[in-house]
């Protein structure tokens, strides 16, 4: 009994982290490919877990804005060079992804760099013109729009 209430607690576990990735086209890139520009930056760094990071950069002026839900450990930096930060994922963190993150028709809105035990979730609002970036920590924070 105790087995089987284990096996599946673990498997909703996995479920989760799998299912609630993306709705949104994305493509896992190298963070070597990221052009060199300016980005509108945002910041996830959860206090209580060190190395929980994920990093939004959002391709400024493109019609699109791309932004992070805001949350306690969202902080919205501005415009500016990603080098610093994306040096920082490089030296603390250990197992990241790096996405490209595309609107429905396919264009390329911007690039974000998440520690593998966080998940995410893009979605896009044609009618405010932005792409919403959810990021979050497994069975604690919620994803959901409040809006």
């Amino acid at each position: 009994m105790i087995r089987r209430i284990l096996l599946s607690v673990s498997l909703l576990f996995l479920l989760t982290l799998t299912a609630c990735q993306t709705w949104s086209p994305t493509k896992t890139t190298d963070v070597a490919s990221i052009p060199d520009q300016t980005y509108d930056i945002t910041v996830y760094k959860d206090v209580w877990t060190p190395y929980a990071y994920a990093l939004l950069l959002g391709i400024p002026d493109d019609g699109t804005r791309v932004v992070m839900y805001h949350t306690l450990y969202v902080r919205r930096v501005g415009l500016g060079s990603p080098d610093e930060y994306i040096n920082l994922f490089g030296t603390r963190i250990k197992g990241y992804k790096t996405l490209e993150i595309h609107d429905r028709e396919g264009n390329l809105r911007g690039y974000l760099l998440i520690y593998n035990v966080l998940y995410y979730e893009i979605r896009e609002r044609a009618a405010e013109e932005e792409i919403v970036v959810y990021v979050g920590r497994p069975g604690i924070d919620s994803v959901r729009d409040r809006r």
